[in-house]
């Protein structure tokens, strides 16, 4: 007779199993093995239906964590690219392998989508080259490329490359992986990325090729720019992170339009293509460029004189290009030199009037490069000996007057017993006894002990234009003006100066409190001196939060050697790293003797209201645990082969103490807390801790990993 007992076992999942106790006196040898069998089957069944695909989950956890940085370097390798010139190249793990398990089931690859979404991009305004004036503008497309993994286990999420930041997509959930670099205050640097792929699947690695195609080119731009998002989530991100930089936005369901004022812009197209491993054809765009000239075309100069020649480089859209060749022939040396176009498109030539003639400088692009109708520019120079017999060649005749008195002068003696100490002096410029109106004067001085307000100003209708000059130091020195090739110096001599100057600073920083959080008012406190020996009249302070101003102050008087606190109070709306900087004398209206020391800055965390802790316990005994206080919970190990997670929400700065029992069978810590005794935790922020007793058999990828680069994810 064969005893056969059968119970019912209930697992952590609420799934039943037959577990069968039979008496091994009553049982044949075969019936025994069979039943072995049996149990074996169904413990290998427990385990492919419930460990395994918590295994598989960690490992697409791990690539997906190693997937997200090898997006986020697609910034950094496109900036190389467009400082260099050179093809830039992603490789990207694209594809997840399973480990294999001895008598279980496990996939062996998975693959991912790489795909591409064109947005549109539109810059119209203009910018000043030279004296000219010309549109500036843009209309086409950038593409934004989507990252999908086809995890069999986890949930689908996208990673979305565009416009320089990786923002995720999970659930109706958006986050920010990565902080944008393309928009700063007084900079905005666009990756132009067309991609010449639609949709690309692989299991194995793939390379992300980009090829720069029109590279750099700076251009001091006013007007507005438009830009298309990828969907409403990302561009909600766009407007809240570009507010903050720039004030001035426009959100329009996906497109973001931005209104800049005399702003650096620098714009570089790539093309982007995706293969699998192997190499390609590096073949390059061709593009239509032109270059205009920068300075006057037409000369009249004296033998050893020198002349700077200057053109810029500039697309079809009038957008300065960089790292262009232009030959450069001088007929005076009858040399050609090849020479490259700077940041700012522009070329600078320096010619030596080293003898009298007619000469020409051409300024041409190089034969391989398509040009658009303007393709050269030349310089006509004539150089005469300087006459010796007292005449002047010069058209203007120059007078400098005491703007005070309106007398003529040809020497200043200027007793500087008294400060601030500034004087004005006017130049007239007159062409056949008649005053000339709207002549560009050049103002320059020969020593640093005089400083002079305006480098070049254009006459009025009486032929004046007015020089503002202070004295900071005694001895002689010259100001001069210079209209067209006409000269005329001012010698100044100056004596018992009393050189006085406001010095302001910036001592300490203080916030209050000194750990804020998201939604509280904090105080922010700014210590401002003036180490200077003269008193300060008023003058803005400045306060920055992240490059974004968040407030001023507004200081009538600081005397010399005296001190005062410029306070703010701002209340922050997400939590993260900021640098708080603050800036005396923010709109440069005093004048200081030294300008370099007006800024100091200071970081500041702003917390969560709340904070979470994280426990995962692994052990081979459920009945083992962690003690969490408070709440004074029990955290169990999940089982063989199992992980249990708990989670704890905290106010911010809770004391937490987690402790391990039994202590025999406990093994370590990890994540936030290390070692193997009692941990204790301060939840200033988010924590994460792996409890490991004896008998766990599962390597844990911790979920909780640091963000990139190190600004915590902004989330709509």
């Amino acid at each position: 007779m064969i005893l056969v007992v059968k119970t019912l076992i209930k697992n952590f999942k609420n799934h039943y199993y037959t577990i069968i106790i039979v008496s091994n006196k009553a049982v044949s040898p075969l019936i025994g093995f069979i039943l072995l069998m049996a149990i074996m089957m169904g413990l290998i069944g427990i385990i492919q239906s419930t460990a395994l695909p918590q295994w598989n989950k960690a490992v697409e956890a791990k690539h997906f964590s190693e997937l997200k940085y090898e997006i986020a370097d697609i910034d950094e390798v496109l900036s190389i690219s467009a400082s260099t010139g050179n093809p830039a190249k992603i490789v990207l793990k694209a594809g997840v392998e399973y480990p294999n398990y001895y008598i279980l089931f496990s996939p062996s690859k998975t693959s991912s989508i790489i795909s591409a979404k064109n947005l549109n991009v539109r810059i119209k305004g203009f910018t000043i080259v030279g004296s000219q004036i010309l549109p500036l503008e843009f209309d086409n497309y950038t593409s934004a490329i989507v990252f999908e993994p086809n995890y069999f286990y986890s949930e689908r999420s996208k990673l979305v490359y565009e416009h320089s930041a990786v923002l995720r997509i999970e659930n109706n959930v958006f986050l920010a992986e990565s902080k944008q670099s393309s928009f700063m205050k007084s900079l905005i640097s666009l990756h132009i990325i067309k991609a010449k792929f639609n949709i690309f699947a692989t299991t194995e690695n793939a390379n992300l090729i980009f090829i720069p195609i029109s590279v750099g080119g700076k251009n001091i731009f006013s007007g507005k720019i438009t830009f298309e998002c990828f969907d409403e989530n990302t561009a909600e991100f766009w407007n809240k992170t570009l507010s903050g930089i720039y004030g001035n936005v426009v959100r329009d369901k996906k497109n973001i339009t931005l209104d800049v004022d005399n702003i650096t812009l620098e714009i570089t197209v790539f093309e982007a293509y995706i293969l699998s491993p192997g190499e390609i054809s590096e073949s390059q765009t061709v593009r239509n460029l032109k270059i205009i000239n920068i300075t006057e075309k037409s000369y009249y100069v004296f033998r050893n004189s020198t002349l700077q020649l200057g053109v810029k480089v500039l697309d079809d859209s009038n957008r300065s290009i960089e790292g262009i060749t232009v030959l450069v022939y001088d007929n005076i040396l009858d040399k050609t030199y090849t020479l490259f176009s700077d940041d700012f498109g522009e070329i600078w030539y320096t010619f030596h009037a080293s003898r009298t003639g007619n000469w020409k400088v051409n300024f041409t692009l190089s034969n391989n490069i398509e040009c658009s109708g303007f393709c050269w520019q030349l310089f006509n120079i004539t150089v005469t000996e300087k006459p010796t017999d007292g005449s002047d060649i010069c058209p203007f005749s120059l007078q400098w007057f005491n703007a005070s008195t309106e007398e003529p002068i040809e020497n200043d003696f200027w007793s500087c017993n008294f400060f601030p100490c500034s004087k004005n002096f006017t130049l007239n410029v007159r062409y056949h006894s008649s005053n000339v109106q709207d002549i560009l004067v050049n103002f320059a001085r020969n020593s640093s002990i005089i400083s002079v307000s305006e480098k070049t100003k254009y006459t009025n209708i009486y032929g004046n234009a007015t020089a503002s000059v202070t004295a900071i130091g005694n001895g002689t020195a010259a100001l001069i003006g210079i209209v067209a090739n006409c000269v005329k110096i001012l010698q100044i001599n100056i004596n018992q100066a009393i050189i006085k100057l406001p010095d302001l600073t910036v001592k300490k920083i203080t916030i209050d409190p000194a750990s804020p959080v998201v939604g509280n008012q904090v105080n922010i406190n700014a210590k401002i001196e003036n180490i200077g020996n003269a008193n300060a009249g008023a003058f803005t302070v400045s306060f920055y939060a992240n490059n974004s101003r968040i407030g001023e102050v507004r200081i009538d008087r600081l005397d010399a050697e005296s001190n005062t606190v410029a306070s703010i109070k701002w209340t922050p709306k997400e939590a993260g790293e900021y640098i708080i900087t603050v800036v005396a004398d923010s709109g440069a209206e005093i004048y200081e003797s030294n300008e370099a020391n007006n800024e100091t800055s200071v970081m500041v965390r702003v917390n969560p209201v709340t904070t979470k802790l994280t426990l995962q316990v692994c052990g081979r005994q459920s009945t083992w645990y962690v003690n969490v206080d408070p709440p004074d919970h029990n955290c169990p190990a999940g089982g063989r082969f199992m992980i249990n997670t708990c989670t704890y929400t905290y106010p911010l700065g809770t004391d937490v103490k987690l402790t391990a029992h039994p202590p025999g069978n406990f093994i370590s810590w990890s994540g936030d807390c290390s070692g193997s005794s009692t941990c204790k935790l301060h939840m200033d922020s988010d924590k994460y801790v792996f409890a490991e007793f004896s008998g766990c058999m599962i390597i844990p990828v911790p979920t909780i990993e640091p963000p990139y680069p190190p600004y915590p994810p902004y989330i709509y």
